[in-house]
């Protein structure tokens, strides 16, 4: 156990932020606005290899030539692998020869454990082919069947390398006496002796000739074999250490070393420690180990206990991916997925506040949103100058130095949106590219957990010039393309478009793929494929639900065979419904034009008796229109921007529109005056006549 491991956890809270503050550095941003591109930019060289389902995917020269093929394990049918090597001749990337079959048909759909591994034969590089194939229907019927993937003069085949073998949990590539060769350890968890004791079978090939000699057998008293990874040098001594973290059983980090006769030693470090690293000392090698939140720098010697910790620094969640040189300057890189963050911390000490904050790039940020990360991780194989990273958008350490900077010095690359690379192909030149946006766990090509491949139905492989890959992305991956049958209001970053959606016009490199997805959500749709043209129609059809004019998010991204990542979003309004219209007339006194006057909304257009009325932003409108001075109809129609109408008919009265006079006061004026005249042209009765005498007038009768 280490003797100091309770210490270093009760470091003060204060102690590990000035750690912190020593060990990380922030690396410059820039605030300028971003601006974007409406074509993805040509791609001269880049090849993508015809669609298959792929298994795996290595870089290895195969053939000894110098010239680094690629490897692709794919499936075949319903239930058959083949492997097939691709390289690099006169007239570009061709396939050398037909595919070899590597697990019969039947099997594969059994859940049969496969992977291809890279190991070096001293300067040679070859392919191994493991597997497991089921020869009984017991649950313990399989057995490991190991193969040589060989090109000899333009022929590929299969060489056996070992007899088969029981089964493992685990394989590895790894020299561990560092004479240049790998060994083959092959790692297996075995039934518990008894209590809590959970024993893992070690296997040793070492290779003789043309084969592995039979294997070298130990018996090691820790936990789960099935997930063993390499260190590297942790000791100082010659060769590579691998470990385990134990899962079953007594926890804990073992370190496993090569003892006399190929025996297999194992040593712990610590129950709480999750993850190591060999690294160099100030004297000599150590090991980096994280504990919880804390990356710490300690000695290992052979066969003795850890010594304290010579430098810590706390940071959330980390993990370890290896070291790289900037420089003389060996730098250990942790990323922390959090936060999307890769720290460069010097070795050993951490001590000089020269470590470097590295995030994402640009293009690698503007997929923030997406569930497509960026790859993170070493370059398999190594770049042009040793040990290389690639993290969100970045190539380090970048292969321009100058004098030592406060930061570790970067290149810009492509953001591996959805990808990971394979390595360096050709005579390193060139970078062969695994695009599986949908995503599955990466495949070491030096091996570890033995399982059965993950399925990559829409994954390709692509192969780009190395110059092509580290060229920054245009205007960092936002695109902005043609669109038809949408509009961007005024004053609106809002797209709007009907029910029948719109259309995306694009530009982009032959081969590309493109994705449709949500901003919340993963791409689930198949990619779509760029044709030898270089343009591609796409219909964007809305997503409507119940709701009435309904506002949702969209994008589409293009992957480039180089890697790049090119990004269009929109905010998308789409109009279901006709616009609101609501009209009235009114006509002024003793003019023959009337007044009709309404409100819609403020992006349709509309026609008053066939002619176009100005809108405000309001959606108010107001149009003059002459009429007789009697009832006549007027139309008024509006059409919103994606041609959805309404229609209204109005009635008008020119001069003097009568049916909006105040009848009922008007009547009963008409009444008052008619009752007045009435009134005053009766007959009034007429007074008594004077009496002139008695006399009577008396009848007087005509003849």
């Amino acid at each position: 156990m280490m003797p100091d491991l309770g210490a270093m956890l009760a470091v003060p809270m204060v102690l590990r932020a000035a750690l912190l503050a020593l060990a990380i550095g922030m690396s410059p941003t820039s605030a300028e606005p971003a601006i974007a591109t409406d074509t993805v930019p040509a791609e001269p060289g880049a090849v993508v290899l015809p669609d298959a389902e792929i298994l795996q995917a290595v870089a290895a020269d195969v053939d000894g030539d110098g010239s680094r093929e690629l490897v692709r394990l794919v499936r075949v049918g319903e239930d058959a692998a083949f492997a097939e090597a691709w390289g690099l001749g006169p007239d570009g990337w061709v396939l050398v020869d037909e595919p070899v079959e590597v697990v019969a048909a039947g099997s594969i759909l059994d859940g049969v454990p496969l992977r291809l591994v890279v190991h070096r034969i001293g300067d040679r590089e070859r392919v191994l082919v493991a597997s497991q194939p089921r020869v009984d229907e017991i649950e313990t019927g399989y057995r490991l069947e190991l193969y040589d993937l060989v090109l000899e003069a333009g022929e590929l085949r299969l060489v056996p390398v070992a007899q088969p073998a029981d089964p493992v949990d685990g394989i590895l590539a790894i020299d561990l006496d560092g004479d240049g060769t790998d060994e083959l350890l092959t790692a297996r968890s075995l039934p518990p002796l008894g209590g809590i004791s959970f024993p893992t079978e070690a296997r040793v090939y070492r290779w003789s000739g043309d084969a592995f000699s039979p294997p070298a057998i130990s018996e090691l008293p820790l936990g789960s074999g099935d997930n063993p990874f390499i260190i590297g040098d942790s000791d100082g001594r010659p060769g590579d250490e691998a470990a385990i973290v134990s899962t079953l059983g007594a926890p804990g980090l073992y370190r496993i070393s090569l003892g006399p006769a190929d025996s297999l030693s194992i040593e712990e470090f610590g129950e709480s420690v999750t993850d190591a690293l060999g690294v160099p000392l100030d004297e000599g090698r150590g090991v980096a180990v994280v504990t919880g939140d804390i990356v710490s720098i300690h000695s290992w010697p052979a066969n003795g206990p850890p010594g304290p910790a010579e430098a810590m620094a706390l940071l959330s969640d980390p993990e370890l991916l290896g070291v790289v040189s900037e420089g003389d300057e060996p730098r250990l890189l942790v990323h922390q997925p959090s936060i999307s963050t890769l720290r460069s911390l010097v070795l050993p000490h951490f001590a000089r506040p020269r470590g470097g904050t590295v995030s994402h790039s640009r293009a690698a940020r503007a997929a923030s949103n997406l569930r497509i990360a960026p790859y993170t991780g070493m370059l398999p194989g190594g770049g042009p100058d040793g040990a290389a990273a690639i993290f969100g958008g970045h190539f380090l350490p970048s292969a321009e130095l100058g004098a030592p900077r406060s930061f570790i010095e970067t290149a810009t690359t492509a953001a591996f949106l959805g990808a990971e690379p394979i390595g360096l192909v050709g005579e390193g030149d060139w970078m062969a590219i695994l695009h599986s946006p949908h995503g599955t766990p990466s495949v070491t090509p030096t091996g570890g957990r033995f399982d059965p491949p993950g399925s990559r139905p829409d994954a390709w492989v692509s192969l780009a010039p190395l110059d092509s890959v580290l060229a920054p992305a245009l205007d960092d991956g936002i695109l902005e393309p043609d669109l038809s049958g949408a509009v961007s209001l005024r004053g609106s970053a809002v797209l709007t478009t009907g029910r029948d959606g719109f259309t995306v016009e694009l530009v982009a490199p032959a081969g590309s793929r493109v994705l449709a997805s949500d901003l919340d959500l993963s791409a689930t749709a198949p990619p779509v494929t760029v044709p030898a043209s270089g343009r591609l129609s796409l219909r964007v059809i809305p997503e409507l639900g119940d709701a009435e004019n309904p506002t949702y998010h969209t994008a589409r991204v293009v992957l480039t065979p180089s890697g790049h990542a090119y990004i269009a979003t929109w905010d998308v309004r789409v109009l279901t419904e006709p616009p609101p219209l609501d009209v009235g007339v009114s006509t002024p006194f003793a003019s023959s034009e009337v007044v009709v006057a309404g409100r819609t909304s403020g992006d349709a257009s509309v026609l008053v008796d066939g002619r176009p009325a100005s809108v405000t932003t309001g959606g108010a409108f107001e149009v003059r229109v002459a009429l007789p001075p009697w009832p006549t109809e007027v139309e008024v129609v509006a059409t919103d921007v994606v041609g959805n109408r309404s229609r209204t008919l109005v009635s008008g009265v020119g001069i003097l529109d009568y049916r909006a006079l105040p009848w009922v006061p008007i009547a009963a004026l008409l009444v008052v005056a008619a009752g007045a005249i009435l009134f005053l042209r009766v007959p009034q009765p007429a007074g008594e006549r004077p009496r002139m005498d008695d006399a009577v007038l008396e009848e007087i009768e005509s003849d």
